[in-house]
Formats: structure tokens, C-alpha cells, sequence
């Protein structure tokens, strides 16, 4: 007989979220590079963003809101285009040496002189 609010078996309801976990995690780890790139991508726009603030000490003027909205298709897809051939958004960052260093000091001045040359 079955007490009430207890689990018959109680190590059924841990494997369930144990099984939930690992498929969440094995559905996210597919797309591990979109969202890399995508949050790349948003942190290029909020330093952006918080640059122009800065650099007008929290008051932007209108016409430069419009410079900035104008420009920032142009600096994402510059920032993506550099960065996918010297191969940032692939490997394991865990296990990341000189040589990606060497790459990503590269991209950066890639994507330098192609927005600001």
C-alpha cells in the first residue's frame, strides 16, 4: 500500500531529470557554434553601445544614435568575416595557447583596418 504524497520509487524520479538534463545538454552542445557566434555577435553591439555612451558621457546626441544604428551592420559583418577564417569560433577554448592568441591579435587588425581604412 502506497503512502500518499511519497514515491514508490524514488530514484525513478532523479532519472528522469538526469535524462532531461543530458538531452537538453546534447541538444545545446549541437549548437554550440551558432551560439557562440550569436553571443559574439551581441557583445560587439552592447560594446558598441556603451562605447558611444562613454565617449558622450551618457548623452548621445540624435545624430550620432543614427551614425551609430547606421554603422553597426557594417562593423558586425566585418567582426564575422574576420573572425571565421583565422578560426575563432572553432576549438576549445579551454585549451587555448599562443597560437590562438596569434590569431585573434590578427582578426583584430584585420577587422580594424577594413572599418576604420
Amino acid at each position: 500500500m502506497a503512502v500518499i504524497g511519497k514515491d514508490i520509487m524514488p530514484g525513478a524520479r532523479k532519472f528522469e531529470i538526469d535524462l532531461l538534463l543530458m538531452r537538453c545538454k546534447n541538444l545545446l552542445m549541437g549548437y554550440r557554434r551558432l551560439f557562440s557566434v550569436v553571443l559574439h555577435m551581441t557583445l560587439v553591439v552592447v560594446a558598441n553601445y556603451v562605447a558611444f555612451w562613454l565617449r558622450f558621457d551618457g548623452d548621445v546626441p540624435a545624430e550620432e544614435v543614427v551614425y551609430a544604428w547606421k554603422m553597426l551592420p557594417l562593423l558586425l559583418g566585418i567582426r564575422l568575416i574576420t573572425f571565421i577564417p583565422f578560426g575563432l569560433y572553432r576549438g576549445l577554448w579551454r585549451y587555448t595557447g599562443l597560437w590562438d592568441l596569434r590569431n585573434i591579435i590578427f582578426a583584430v587588425l584585420v577587422r580594424s583596418v577594413a572599418f576604420f581604412g
